[in-house]
């Protein structure tokens, strides 16, 4: 299961999200990435992090209206290999109804700092909310 948004920002820029289920690893991949004007989309280069369930049942919380941000806008901190990444999803109404995916990913070792926001319409999200109880619910009953 994988899905995928791509979405151009008002300076011409494209940002995008993909995700997919890792069954190995029990857990999803979240690729972020963004491009200037004219160029492809490099996801080698963006931003990796691994989601297990209980990260997508915060995700999902804003998702489904049950709270307006992740952890009060603090997001989800996760630290691997020298490089700690912040995830903070908010609901947002202006400049459209939708939702802003936020992440920083600064690395220790040389302060190289790497920052993606994604917009994700009502309709998208709503196509992620399902792929991610989908995870959530194949996750949690491998381990069971």
């Amino acid at each position: 299961m994988s899905l995928a948004v791509v979405r151009e920002t008002r300076n011409g820029e494209r940002a995008g999200l993909s995700i997919c289920l890792d069954r190995e690893n029990g857990c999803m991949i979240a690729d972020f990435t963004r491009a200037e004007p004219g160029a492809p989309l490099a996801w080698e280069h963006g931003i990796t992090v691994q989601l297990g369930a209980l990260a997508l049942a915060q995700i999902l919380e804003v998702l489904r209206g049950h709270t307006e941000s992740i952890a009060d806008g603090k997001g989800i901190y996760m630290r691997n290999a020298g490089v700690s990444t912040v995830l903070r999803l908010a609901h947002t109404v202006e400049p459209l109804p939708g939702y802003l995916f936020d992440v920083l990913s600064v690395d220790a070792a040389t302060g190289h700092e790497k920052r993606v926001q994604v917009r994700v319409r009502l309709d998208e999200a709503f196509a992620l909310s399902l792929g991610i109880d989908m995870a959530i619910s194949e996750l949690v009953c491998r381990r069971a």
